[in-house]
């Protein structure tokens, strides 16, 4: 594997002398995602609940701030805003049942957009480097977003944890390899 050029944001030689490091995350990167795979409704749960927290606190924190500058332009926005993260993170607490279902939802609209605009993009760069590829990844974000719609409302209880495991176990073994590589060729 050649480290001479970054891949992915990684810093070549930041690897080399944390490759240890790099191991073990990619290790527990791999673990948390066979997790998350073989749990995916605790998983999906879980950071729905986690996603709730973020926005009530973020919300909370966004609203002190916007408390203290009353006087600056665009302060009733700035209120508004953070009033609505703080809302929505409160109704994911209160009801992760329904915020798990309306993530899924949301994810799925995702993938059926995005999976259309790669599929425009891979017919309209005929001679773009990497066109099949971007072609693939538009059909499977089509696949994914039918998988969910089809299996509506009860896919939402599996889906964000196994989309979540699997990108665990890809990010997981894209640190292993890189960082085996890495140690091969300090």
């Amino acid at each position: 594997m050649n480290l001479k050029s970054p891949f992915a944001g990684i810093d070549p030689e930041k690897l080399k002398k944390n490759a240890s490091q790099a191991q073990l995350a990619g290790i527990i990167l791999i673990i948390l995602g066979v997790l998350a795979v073989m749990l995916p409704g605790v998983f999906s749960l879980g950071l729905e609940l986690f996603l709730g927290w973020l926005l009530l606190i973020g919300g909370i924190l966004q609203a002190v701030s916007a408390f203290s500058h009353i006087t600056v332009k665009g302060y009733g926005w700035a209120l508004i805003s953070s009033v609505l993260a703080a809302i929505v993170g409160a109704l994911l607490i209160a009801q992760p049942v329904i915020g798990v279902i309306a993530l899924t939802g949301l994810l799925a609209i995702f993938y059926l957009i995005d999976g259309i605009f790669k599929l425009l993009a891979a017919a309209q760069g005929q001679h773009l480097p990497g066109r099949g590829i971007i072609f693939m990844n538009g059909i499977f974000g089509l696949i994914i977003a039918g998988i969910v719609f089809s299996e509506w409302p009860s896919a939402a209880h599996w889906f964000i944890g196994l989309i979540v495991g699997v990108n665990f176990l890809m990010g997981g073994m894209t640190l292993l390899t890189l960082a085996s590589a890495a140690k091969k060729s300090a």
